[in-house]
């Protein structure tokens, strides 16, 4: 996978760490992004994007062999629904209605500007639910502590022109079938 690698010293600003973000979620968001700009920029570089994400796979790379993938963490499943889901139809990545918009939002992010947008709206989301409830996989708490510890970082600012995702607002069904009440449209003015 030296593509991916690739991909990052082309599309990734040298210094792109922020406090503002779990650093694992930033590096979720911006590996699907350079991911997919190098795929179209350099087409037959797919091919090796597939055999590479197949073989981790079927080596159980990811640990997923025998896990409720339903169960995982949100940003754990955009990882995996990048690397995994858009390369090997086997594997199916639930997301609830309401998880879906960060998903299409994540396939068209075109800056790292963008990538941060997104990283502080999933950010937002998990808030909210955790005021509800505990995190999947751990506790949203325990997820931006352990961003905010990996490393030295800097503060990236988001262009004030970046844009505003299309979701709709209104009640949707989450993953167990239970009604939510986030209103997404409640968070874009923040960001």
């Amino acid at each position: 996978l030296v593509g991916h690698e690739v991909g990052h010293a082309l599309y990734t600003p040298s210094s792109y760490m922020t406090r503002e973000v779990p650093q694992s979620f930033l590096n979720v968001i911006e590996d699907a992004r350079i991911e997919r700009k190098i795929k179209v920029q350099y087409p037959g570089i797919t091919k090796s994007f597939y055999r590479g994400y197949t073989e981790l796979n079927q080596q159980d790379f990811f640990e997923i062999g025998g896990e409720d993938l339903s169960e995982m963490n949100l940003i754990d499943r955009i990882n995996l629904y990048f690397k995994l889901g858009i390369h090997d139809v086997k594997t199916i990545i639930p997301f609830s209605t309401e998880e879906e918009q960060f998903v299409d939002m994540t396939k068209v992010a075109e800056t790292f500007d963008d990538v941060v947008d997104i990283c502080k709206k999933i950010l937002k989301y998990i808030e909210s639910k955790s005021d509800k409830e505990e995190s999947k996989s751990a506790k949203v708490s325990d997820i931006i502590q352990e961003g905010l510890a990996a490393g030295d970082q800097i503060e990236v600012k988001a262009s004030e022109n970046s844009e505003n995702d299309d979701a709709e607002d209104g009640e949707s069904t989450d993953s167990d079938g239970s009604e939510s009440d986030w209103d997404s449209s409640k968070y874009e003015d923040d960001i």
